[in-house]
């Protein structure tokens, strides 16, 4: 944190953490040049308090109350499990523990004070072992007891199965129902029909939701066998420093019309230059340009390293790489010379307009001499942008 009027030393608190390795160090001002020293001031505590420093607000605003602030208004809704426990494990709830016999019949065991309708525990039996199923002819001998437990047995044939309701009564059995359940199709599994029964199966969700893995690459250099382009990878770069998503990062306006401040270029600077591997960068340049001229910049200096490297030894002792003349050799670049620097002589179908162009011209015009009667000595010792200007107002206009 700088406690200085306008942040000048954290510009080069930024260059040294980031040569010593911490690219995305916090540095935090109290005030700044035409903003509102209250609110700099605040926005500097409030960045301590988000990186986990303490924080006195009370001493900023003063100690009181809670403010009537507009509650939030919650849906409620019953998410406890409506089940009933007991030692016999599934034996509180229809049809109860089941066990299959070797001589393929089955067998539940439930408690008889869980069961009010026979019809309805002949079915949950059958349905655990048959798909589809029907109750088809019931037939009672007795009414359900009040406590104990029910022995439910079924035992399968050709289209269906016979079920039969016990009372257990000391240690004998009582019958109590007989039943014919139809039902087609193989054999449902009795675990796979319970596990779908079970009130906790709408809570069991099988879907694997994969997220976009979050890759911290600060730090790491830009390859050019990677595929990603210089104009990508700039995006990223500048995107993260101002907080911009790098697709909808404007390519032609100003960075600084962004909201680019001097440690915002700090930073951006200090990374293209580290990522890129290229010589240093006008901090100035990189405040007024845009992000379309940084990407000019560095793409020439990675794709032309040796004559920028030149460029670099000339400028070596006056700081930064010359952003001026590394815009002309870039233009140099985009507009090449023609091959043969002389120009042919001039012939029949050469344009007449610059054949009279020529030195010529100062002679074709007898009467200019006669308007300046001054010596042409005094003429020829005047500035050379009079000359030139002199040259202009005797040149034809369609030249």
């Amino acid at each position: 944190m700088e406690l200085s009027p306008n942040p000048a030393v954290l510009i080069s608190v930024a260059a040294v953490t980031f040569s010593a390795g911490l690219h995305d160090a916090e540095l935090i001002e109290t005030l700044r040049r035409k903003e509102d020293e209250s609110f700099g001031l605040v926005n500097a505590l409030m960045k301590l308090y988000v990186h986990g420093h303490t924080v006195d607000v009370g001493s900023l605003f003063g100690v009181g109350g809670f403010g009537d602030i507009p509650r939030t208004r919650f849906e409620r809704k019953d998410f406890w499990l409506k089940a009933q426990l007991s030692s016999g494990g599934s034996a509180g709830r229809a049809p109860g523990s089941h066990v299959a016999l070797p001589d393929g019949r089955h067998a539940w065991e439930v408690n008889a004070s869980a069961i009010t309708d026979p019809r309805e525990l002949v079915r949950a039996a059958a349905a655990q072992v048959l798909p589809d199923v029907a109750v088809g002819a019931v037939v009672g001998h007795g009414d359900i007891p009040a406590a104990g437990t029910l022995t439910t047995t079924l035992s399968p044939h050709p289209g269906g199965a016979s079920v039969t309701v016990h009372a257990k009564e000391d240690k004998n059995f009582r019958l109590l129902v007989e039943a014919v359940v139809t039902g087609g199709g193989a054999a449902a599994s009795p675990a796979a029909t319970e596990a779908a029964e079970s009130p906790a199966a709408v809570f069991a969700d099988d879907k694997v939701v994969v997220e976009d893995e979050v890759v911290d690459d600060i730090g790491n250099k830009w390859n050019p066998d990677s595929g990603e382009s210089v104009e990508n990878r700039l995006a990223v770069i500048v995107g993260e420093s101002m907080g911009y998503d790098p697709e909808d990062l404007p390519r032609e306006i100003p960075l600084i019309e962004l909201g680019l401040d001097s440690l915002m270029a700090v930073r951006i600077k200090n990374r293209v230059e580290f990522e890129f591997d290229i010589p240093q960068l006008q901090l100035q340049a990189m405040r007024q340009a845009n992000l379309a001229d940084v990407v000019k910049f560095v793409t020439y200096a990675v794709e032309h390293r040796d004559e920028v490297a030149q460029l670099a030894e000339g400028a070596a002792g006056q700081g930064d790489l010359d952003t001026a003349a590394l815009n002309a050799l870039i233009d140099a670049d985009s507009n090449p010379a023609p091959a043969d620097s002389n120009p042919a002589p001039p012939t029949a179908t050469s344009n007449p307009l610059r054949a009279t162009s020529n030195p010529p011209r100062a002679t074709s015009n007898p009467p200019r001499a006669t308007r300046d009667p001054r010596p042409a000595s005094r003429i020829s010792r005047r500035s050379p942008m009079l000359r030139v200007r002199m040259c202009r107002r005797e040149m034809p206009p369609n030249d």
